[in-house]
């Protein structure tokens, strides 16, 4: 187990870099995504008037109660379907940032918590990790989460990037990380992605018997 949280540990560099650089995403995205919320808006006061409007049709006898009974639960799915869309990127502006501090925070510190840290720790990050647990011949196998394994594909890279992401000169040692830096970008861009659902193999971890 050690070893697997040592496999998705990053430094506090990449940490600090990460959301830097994704707090300068989240400013540039923000007109993209006010624009949205107020699409979502939009529509929903649409439909409220839909609604509204086939209110006084029935009570002015203009429309027969099957029709009526139709339609209605149409715009009532709509209705719920454009709020479901709302809640969502109202959600996702306002907490996807502490999301992904709280998976580097994870990630950076949860090897030394795990070897240091009592039995209620331990079992706390064990379940943080995955899903779908289950032991073998003494050798756990965990289904990492999605992010989880996105972070172990990028620990190498970012072990080799530890210490030039603030240099203190940004002449000749920043433009040396520009390519490698470019693709830890791409990686940030993957934990943000919503091509989340794809099925992962459980990880083994080999067990020491218990004492």
């Amino acid at each position: 187990l050690a070893d697997l949280l040592g496999s998705i540990e990053i430094p506090e560099e990449f940490h600090n870099w990460a959301i830097k650089t994704l707090k300068e995403e989240k400013e540039k995205e923000k007109v993209d995504r006010d624009h949205l919320i107020n699409g979502h808006e939009e529509n929903l006061s649409l439909v409220n008037r839909k609604l509204d409007t086939l209110f006084s049709m029935r009570l002015n006898n203009e429309i027969e109660p099957e029709e009526f009974t139709q339609r209605k639960n149409d715009l009532l799915k709509e209705k719920a379907h454009f709020m479901d869309l709302l809640t969502d990127a109202q959600d996702r502006a306002s907490t996807w940032l502490e999301r992904a501090d709280n998976l580097f925070s994870f990630a950076k510190t949860a090897r030394a918590r795990f070897e240091n840290g009592t039995i209620t720790e331990k079992k706390e990050i064990i379940q943080a990790l995955g899903s779908n647990l289950f032991l073998k011949d003494k050798t756990l196998f965990i289904k990492l989460s999605p992010p989880f394994e996105i972070l172990k594909a990028l620990a190498p890279d970012v072990s080799v990037l530890n210490g030039i992401f603030e240099p203190v000169f940004q002449g000749d040692l920043r433009s040396k990380a520009t390519v490698k830096e470019s693709k830890l970008e791409t990686w940030l861009g993957r934990l943000d992605s919503n091509q989340r659902s794809r099925d992962q193999n459980p990880v083994p971890c080999r067990l020491a018997t218990p004492q």
